[in-house]
């Protein structure tokens, strides 16, 4: 996968459960990430990615939301 690929819904879920299961970012602000989000994502917001980088696993796939 690319940086421009796209992941269904379905096949993010399979993936899910592997080993090598993509790290998921929350970057919405604070008050919508609390209203919900999937369980074990990452809260970055989208302005402070470029600070946090040192933050996602290497080596791994990385699916912000």
């Amino acid at each position: 996968m690319t940086m421009n690929d796209y992941i269904s819904v379905e096949a993010l879920h399979e993936q899910l459960g592997s080993d090598a299961a993509p790290v998921i970012v929350d970057v919405r602000d604070e008050e919508d990430y609390r209203a919900g989000h999937i369980p074990g994502a990452l809260h970055i917001p989208a302005g402070e990615i470029p600070d946090r980088l040192d933050e996602l696993p290497p080596g791994r796939p990385i699916v912000p939301y």
